[in-house]
């Protein structure tokens, strides 16, 4: 009859599983993905998502392996921080896997990212318009790491149309103590007289704070990494569209479940999303 569902049309309880392996929890804001993103994209496909949590709290990446063998599931997400990952242990030569940003770098597998590079030249570009002339990046050595060093390689090559009275180092957050970092980014922020700051959101805000500094009057700030989450509200920043990262991954993986291709791949395919401004507050008009 018309208007009825065949008995026999797929639902997500009985369709194909494919695995989400992740090293964060779900309540991360910094999470590279979230859950719910990759399920609305992989449910168009016709797949269902089962999560596996690795390391502390979570499955080792030998009984991660067992449980994906024992079910035959062959898609896996991966979204892990670093190489140190137990998922690089992971055998692969039967899975068909994509991989978020540039935690994993070894094995190198298909990936979905942000470009990182292009939505950093453009800012460059968007504060300059703004009257902004010494631009200074304020990063973890772990941040520009896992980026594959596209933040401190922007920013290079933006500083050779500069003059050399223009080109501030980077100030690398290395010291475990934040106290210790607070006084070596005082004593940069003196020496380089930056104008503006793309940095984290916190401690940077509070450091300028206690210096007694204005955002945006006296200086204006950009979040690298913006999320939108309420201790960024007002705050300008690089929105990473995490959304369409998720969407690109599980594409990706749906086109090598469909063909049948698994294992390390000879030739990784990466999908690079550019990324969003998003303005607020802490930056001049």
């Amino acid at each position: 009859m018309r208007g009825l569902t065949p008995f026999f049309a797929p639902t997500p309880f009985f369709a194909p599983t494919v695995a989400l392996v992740h090293d964060r929890a779900e309540s991360d804001p910094h999470r590279y993905v979230s859950l719910e993103q990759i399920r609305k994209r992989a449910l168009g496909h016709g797949y269902r998502v089962e999560t596996f949590q690795l390391g502390q709290g979570g499955f080792s990446a030998s009984r991660v392996q067992g449980i994906l063998e024992a079910r035959n599931i062959r898609g896996v997400l991966l979204s892990v921080t670093s190489s140190a990952s137990p998922a690089a242990k992971l055998h692969f030569s039967k899975l068909a896997v994509v991989t978020f940003g540039f935690g994993l770098s070894t094995p190198s597998l298909h990936r979905a990212s942000t470009n990182v590079t292009e939505g950093m030249l453009a800012i460059f570009t968007l504060l300059q318009e703004r009257g902004y002339r010494r631009i200074g990046l304020v990063i973890t050595p772990w941040d520009n790491f896992r980026a594959e060093h596209t933040y401190s390689g922007a920013l290079l090559h933006y500083q050779q149309s500069l003059s050399k009275s223009r080109r501030l180092p980077i100030f690398s957050l290395t010291d475990p103590l934040p106290e210790e970092n607070r006084k070596a980014f005082k004593e940069w922020r003196r020496k380089y007289r930056p104008d503006v700051l793309i940095s984290v959101n916190e401690p940077v805000l509070t450091w300028l704070a206690l210096e007694g500094l204005r955002v945006p009057e006296d200086i204006g700030l950009l979040v690298h990494d913006w999320v939108s989450i309420p201790e960024m509200n007002n705050v300008a920043g690089m929105d990473h569209r995490r959304d369409e990262v998720a969407a690109a991954a599980v594409d990706l993986l749906a086109a090598h479940l469909k063909y049948h291709e698994y294992g390390i791949p000879a030739v990784p395919r990466q999908i690079l999303i550019p990324p969003k401004f998003v303005d607020g507050d802490s930056l001049r008009t």
